[in-house]
Parts: C-alpha cells; structure tokens; sequence
C-alpha cells in the first residue's frame, strides 16, 4: 500500500490574540490598583478615634522631627512650600491642604505651617493621623 506523502505546513503562531490578551491584563491592573500617596519621607502619625477620609482636590505636605517640609517626596523650603500653596489657590479656588506631621516634631512647627497655608489663601486645612482600630 502506498501512502501520498503530506507536506506538513510550518504552524503558524497568531500573536494578535496573545496581545490583546496582554492589554487587557494591563487594563485591569491599571484599573484596579490604588496609589499611595507617597510622602517622600516616614511619618510616625499620631493616632485619633475621629479621624475621617478626606476625597477633594488635595496638596499633601509631611512635617519630620527635624521640622523639615516635605513635598511630592521632595524636601522644600518654607518659601517653596508658599510658593506651590499660592500657585494651587490661584489655579483653584477651592484647595485642599492635608498635613502629616510626626509625632515627634515639635508642635511649633505644625503651627507655623498653618499659619503660612492661611497666609497663602487656603482655607481647608487637614492634619493627616492614624485611624485607631
């Protein structure tokens, strides 16, 4: 018996597929995932039973032990931090400011940022703290 020997075709690899496939997974993790806001420097907040979320259009500003100010993970100068408050207030009127102070910083210079932010025009002003369990 004779057999009519077949040419066997290459297989052909579709990768249309295999990346839409991709897209879509990079969808959905870009979709599903929360970016923490990164303070650029580690903050041991204080703890508090009242402490609330807040969801508006926000500047977030830390405050180390060593008094130092803290922007977008940058460390900025007291006339820094006035000049980007005064840049949000007069693009928006209505600007955030929270506020993540240590523990450990001296009180004082939690003061003294406020009274900088009221200077500049802002007039909702939030001190980032722990939520107790």
């Amino acid at each position: 018996m004779f057999y009519l020997e077949q040419k066997r075709k290459p297989p052909l690899l579709q990768l249309a597929p295999m990346i839409d496939v991709v897209f879509l997974l990079l969808i959905f993790f870009m979709v599903a995932t929360t970016f923490p806001d990164d303070l650029g420097i580690e903050i041991d907040k204080p703890a508090a039973d009242t402490a609330e979320p807040v969801t508006k259009d926000k500047l977030i500003f830390a405050i180390s032990k060593a008094q130092d100010i803290y922007y977008a993970g940058k460390k900025i100068s007291r006339t820094g931090a006035e000049k980007i408050l005064s840049t949000a207030v007069q693009q928006k009127k209505k600007v955030t400011v929270i506020v993540h102070i240590d523990k450990a910083a001296p009180t004082n210079a939690l003061i003294q940022f406020l009274d900088l932010t009221r200077k500049t025009g802002v007039s909702s002003i939030a001190v980032g703290v722990k939520q107790d369990d």
